[in-house]
């Protein structure tokens, strides 16, 4: 009877096995992406395909992004097969982004943790080139026993 129910088990295992896919069933398309120039305080948005390699449905786990700058927008979580669906993916430079920047975002099929495809963007984030100074006008300020200011700050 134990030998029967080990059997048993290992064919229920592989017949579940066989039904997931791999990560090379999944194709991100394009693979990768550069905003160029991008500012603070603005939103640069893509989007990407993923197509479905197999011939049986994907579906899809987690979409993971590398830093909280980054959402995603999945269509769809099951793809069907030969089928594909949209990420939309948008960008919100944030203070401390500086420079040259990329990162990473990670497509996990269900139950395959280990087997992602991914997408990479680039942006090249500048500061805003108004060439001001920031200014805060707060008009008359009491300041106490009689006294007061004009509070400009710079």
């Amino acid at each position: 009877m134990e030998g029967l129910l080990k059997r048993l088990s290992l064919i229920l295992c592989s017949i579940f096995l066989a039904g997931i896919a791999s990560a090379s069933d999944l194709q991100v398309s394009p693979s990768a992406h550069s905003f160029g120039t991008v500012r603070l305080g603005r939103a640069y948005s893509c989007k990407v395909t993923l197509r479905n390699t197999a011939a049986k449905p994907v579906t899809i786990g987690q979409v993971k992004a590398d830093c909280s700058c980054t959402t995603t927008r999945l269509q769809s979580r099951v793809i069907p097969p030969k089928g594909k669906t949209n990420l939309d993916i948008t960008y919100r430079p944030k203070v401390g982004d500086n420079g040259a920047q990329s990162y990473l975002v990670r497509i996990v099929p269900l139950l395959q943790a280990k087997r992602t495809a991914e997408f990479r963007f680039q942006a090249d984030v500048q500061p805003d080139a108004e060439g001001k100074p920031a200014t805060l006008d707060l008009g008359y300020v009491p300041l106490g026993r009689g006294g007061e200011a004009n509070g400009i700050f710079r």
